[in-house]
């Protein structure tokens, strides 16, 4: 459950990227992306945060340190 923050998500593929979408209503933009890029270069940015302004607020090379970031800033997630 996500105690009344989530009210609806979308999962997304597009080439090599695939990203999870978490939305307070149906109708709003994502107030958060969890993003996979398989083809970057980069392996520490493979998995990032994305706020609904497109600020990245985190970068990361493994989904588990990415939730726990996460979750420090007050954020429910759901495994």
């Amino acid at each position: 459950m996500s105690s009344g923050e989530w009210k609806d998500y979308a999962i997304d593929s597009k080439d090599s990227i695939t990203s999870f979408s978490i939305f307070r209503r149906s109708s709003e933009m994502p107030f958060l992306k969890i993003v996979k890029d398989q083809k970057t270069k980069r392996t520490d940015e493979k998995w990032q945060a994305v706020s609904m302004s497109g600020e990245i607020l985190k970068r990361n090379k493994n989904l588990d340190s990415l939730i726990k970031f996460l979750n420090r800033k007050n954020l429910s997630l759901v495994k």
